[in-house]
């Protein structure tokens, strides 16, 4: 089993693909863990991927890597754990630009809050590294003051609905994040994954007082974003992943700091919501679950008809 696929574009211009991989051959022990593959020209029409390569086991990638200012890149890992013990949202390092990974330090969100730990990395001009990340209240942070040894405990950041968010550094200085702007449900309730927006802070994540509304529609979920060199920002998001009212959509769009922090479209360039591909395959296993049982409910009907039964009458 693959999942979770990342693209990464590092310093040298390689393009990864970090990927979770879930896999038992004949005879061999399974393997569960995060691998990649690469291309090294990117940009060359038979540009080659390498063969997978072994990033860490035991966990997945959820976040891009980044450069770390003493060296080395660094990346978001949640580490597969049920251990009340163990820091399972930590950083991998690699100092060898990406030959070898290793474990460096990380934080521990309680088991009553935790949801996948899905985060995401910046630096700030003093040298702390800074993680948002995934849980059931919302979005969660975590900073290190050592290089990413050792880590605070998580503290909320933003509430909203336990989904990935992204938030990283721009050429500028100032810091983005993309996540939902939605207000607290009724009670019981969870909240929506709507109004996806960007949000600005100046003050490396104290405040965050510019915001654009990207898509408020109902369904849209998973962003991540990237930052060109003439300073546009381009960024995707998912909607009805599993194909609830069709969906299964990626989306895309384009859009620069001075747009947020107008709150308004007020770039030429700048574009929402365009529709990359829309999948007509199934969606995720529940799906697959609802046709199986769809097919074995008609081939029931039909050899009943076929007996001159009357069908049972279905219950919605």
């Amino acid at each position: 089993m693959l999942a979770d696929p990342l693209p990464w574009l590092d310093p040298q211009g390689r393009l990864w693909i970090f990927y979770l991989q879930s896999s038992k051959e004949r005879g061999a022990k399974e393997f569960f863990g995060a691998c990649a593959v690469r291309n090294d020209a990117p940009e060359e029409p038979l540009g080659r991927w390498t063969e997978p390569l072994p990033v860490h086991a035991g966990g997945r990638i959820f976040g891009k890597p980044i450069v770390r200012a003493s060296g080395g890149w660094l990346a978001p890992f949640f580490l597969n754990s049920n251990q009340v013990d163990v820091n399972e949202t930590c950083v991998l390092l690699t100092p060898d630009a990406g030959a070898n990974w290793s474990i460096l330090g990380g934080t521990s969100v309680p088991m009553e809050r935790r949801n996948f730990s899905e985060a995401t990395l910046a630096q700030r001009r003093n040298g702390d590294l800074w993680t948002v990340m995934r849980t059931k209240l919302g979005l969660e942070e975590s900073t290190s003051a050592d290089d990413g040894r050792t880590w605070t405990a998580p503290r909320l950041m933003r509430e909203g609905p336990h989904t990935r968010a992204c938030m990283r550094k721009l050429a500028s200085g100032a810091h983005i994040l993309i996540y939902h702007d939605v207000t607290r449900p009724a009670k019981d309730a969870r909240f929506p994954r709507a109004r996806l927006a960007a949000w600005l802070s100046d003050d490396e994540g104290k405040t965050w007082p510019h915001q654009l509304l990207l898509d408020e529609r109902n369904g849209v979920s998973y962003p991540d974003a990237t930052e060109a060199p003439d300073g546009r920002i381009y960024f995707t998001y998912d909607r009805w992943r599993y194909g609830e009212q069709g969906g299964k959509e990626i989306l895309m769009g384009v859009v620069r700091e001075a747009d947020i922090r107008a709150g308004e479209i007020v770039s030429a360039d700048a574009k929402l919501a365009q529709l990359v591909n829309r999948a007509t395959g199934i969606g995720n296993i529940k799906e697959r679950q609802k046709i199986d049982e769809e097919k074995m409910r008609e081939d029931v009907n039909r050899k009943l008809m076929q007996e001159g039964t009357t069908p049972p009458s279905r219950k919605e």
